[in-house]
């Protein structure tokens, strides 16, 4: 006989596990989504293989672009790579391949980080929690959040960024210096590996980050002689480029810059502030977690969910979001109420199938019109405002937990 927690457990994994598989096979249906971003992003990276500096030809006419790498096309305005970028970025862009493998490549690397992610969650959520039924819902949550796949679909290495965070998470207490390694290449897109690397800061955690910094420096210094342009030239070019590219009129209509967009018609001012929000958030948390009963094992987590909400991102760039959900599914497991037990079920659904509450394309279907970038910035907003009061209520739950585990 089959007992009432099991059938519960059963319900909940059933649950997951069909989500995940609608998420596979809607992607599936909807095919390959255009390779814009992947495209782009692998030009200033091939630029810079062949030794010529891409910022100053970033939305410029093909006649004046260098001899060198006029077969390679235009780089399209909007894009930007940061200094470091441009080098340690051909992990994932494959800037020294011709463009007609990258794509291949880019999906088999993604199937690859896939893989780890996952067996690596296994693993942490046996050292956290031993009871089967939360490390198969984790895993199970892990493997089939629509947060991953999206970044398959748009081609967008964002996951790829998620994926190492997760797997710097289960690493940074045994394995540093491979943590330190995975931090360093995440942060080629600082937008979405900075507030991680800010809560390492924060918990004195020095060598991953000097690891980390070591590789970015190194690749920095590469791209600079590669490309005969000075360090600080190419860091002022790469600033300059991103202040030129959210004062865009084109691209401010369409990308939110952060949680404080909405206060802003200025959208550097509204990037600015909400990175300071991103900042206040991570470190308020981290001080209040440190001097609570928490697990240890969740002191990430406010930082992972600040970064999704400090600066501009897309619909790739929430993957991040699977340490909360894990937290998540460990408050669950650990309340006594049906009625928690099934909130928390559903605060998972809510982070790690986050794009159904910020999906442009649903709201259309739901109102049967065009959604305009003014009801977009309010969805977005509303649901990282959610999130916020959601990582309070997290909060107090985890030390409560705490709390009672050391009775």
């Amino acid at each position: 006989m089959i007992r009432k927690q099991d059938q519960e457990f059963y319900l909940y994994a059933a649950l997951f596990a069909l989500a995940g598989i609608g998420v596979v096979l809607l992607f599936a249906v909807l095919g390959n989504r255009e390779v814009g971003d992947l495209l782009g992003q692998w030009k200033l990276c091939a630029y810079a293989v062949r030794g010529v500096d891409p910022y100053p030809y970033i939305g410029a006419s093909l006649s004046d672009v260098p001899q060198s790498v006029k077969d390679l096309g235009t780089l399209p305005g909007g894009f930007n790579a940061s200094p470091w970028g441009l080098a340690v970025g051909n992990i994932y862009y494959f800037g020294f391949l011709d463009f007609a493998h990258v794509e291949a490549c880019f999906l088999a690397l993604c199937a690859v980080m896939w893989v780890c992610t996952v067996m690596c969650v296994y693993i942490k959520a046996r050292e956290i929690m031993p009871d089967k039924r939360f490390v198969y819902l984790a895993v199970i949550v892990a493997a089939g959040s629509a947060d991953f796949f999206i970044t398959m679909h748009q081609k967008n290495v964002s996951g790829l960024i998620g994926c190492m965070l997760i797997l710097a998470w289960v690493f940074c207490d045994d394995h540093p210096i491979l943590t330190g390694i995975l931090l360093g290449i995440a942060m080629t897109k600082p937008q979405c590996a900075g507030l991680v690397c800010l809560a390492f800061l924060l918990e004195k955690r020095f060598l991953p980050l000097v690891i980390g910094g070591l590789i970015d420096a190194a690749g920095w210094i590469y791209a600079s002689v590669i490309t005969g342009t000075g360090m600080i030239d190419l860091l002022m070019e790469f600033l300059a480029q991103g202040h030129k590219v959210v004062s865009g009129a084109s691209w401010a209509s369409r990308f939110y810059v952060g949680i404080c967009t909405v206060f802003f018609d200025d959208f550097n001012n509204g990037l600015k502030f909400s990175m300071l929000a991103g900042i206040i958030f991570t470190a308020v948390f981290w001080y209040i977690y440190r001097r609570s009963s928490a697990p240890k094992y969740f002191s990430l987590c406010f930082a992972c969910i600040a970064q999704t909400f400090w600066s501009y991102s897309s619909s790739s760039d929430h993957y991040v979001l699977l340490l909360p959900s894990i937290a998540c599914l460990y408050i669950m497991m650990n309340s006594e109420q049906l009625s928690r037990r099934i909130f928390w079920v559903c605060t998972v659904f809510c982070l790690s199938w986050s794009e159904i509450f910020r999906s442009k394309k649903l709201w259309e279907l739901v109102v049967g019109s065009e959604c305009v970038f003014p009801t977009i910035r309010a969805l977005k907003t509303t649901y990282y405002t959610l999130l916020i009061l959601l990582a309070v209520v997290m909060y107090k739950r985890l030390a409560e937990i705490g709390r009672k585990q050391e009775l």
